[in-house]
């Protein structure tokens, strides 16, 4: 007969012994990790450790004005996109910031977007308001730029905003690119 039940937490430190004594078991599992620079319970010395990559703090723009909109073609899309040129960034910790404006008739959607090239990753910081001012969301997560058609991230990734190697490219050359595109 067998019995399957919980654990007690002897058994669970005696089965993480027998683990721990196993040939090939890494000092880093053994230690829980401390010894891994990167490991949140790491007490020795980073000057060896890697640079920790943090996003630097940011500053809303101002609302986009009519004359800094710059039109993109999005295949697939029922909205017409516009950037505006004057909210495009690219900040010290590598990241690429811009406003989007989606109209489709008389809707507008606004949007304060952050984007890294190396990990194809986004994401939404505020909604624009009626008012002007951008209203920052509750809960921002970097989430994957995927390859769907009809999404102007692909687009901004793909064609203006990073090169083939996932490296970001200079704003005056995103600016002259998407002046180019008109």
């Amino acid at each position: 007969m067998r019995h399957i039940g919980r654990m007690t937490s002897s058994m669970c430190a005696a089965a993480l012994a027998a683990l721990l004594t196993l040939p090939g078991a890494s000092l880093a599992a053994q230690t829980g990790g401390a010894q891994d620079p990167s490991h949140k319970d790491y007490e020795g010395t980073r000057e060896y450790a890697p640079d920790f990559w943090r996003e630097e703090a940011i500053d809303f723009p101002k609302a986009p004005q009519k004359e800094n909109l710059l039109p993109f073609t999005v295949p697939g899309s029922p909205y017409e996109h516009l950037i505006d040129r004057a909210s495009i960034t690219l900040g010290r910790d590598g990241v690429m910031r811009f406003v989007i404006v989606m109209r489709s008739g008389t809707a507008r959607n606004v949007l304060f977007e952050s984007l890294r090239c190396e990990s194809r990753v986004y994401r939404t910081l505020a909604y624009g308001s009626a008012s002007g001012q951008f209203r920052p969301r509750r809960v921002s997560r970097w989430r994957p730029i995927g390859k769907r058609l009809g999404d102007y991230r692909v687009i901004l990734w793909d064609r203006f905003l990073c090169d083939e190697a996932g490296n970001w490219r200079p704003v005056k050359e995103v600016i002259a690119q998407l002046l180019e595109n008109r």
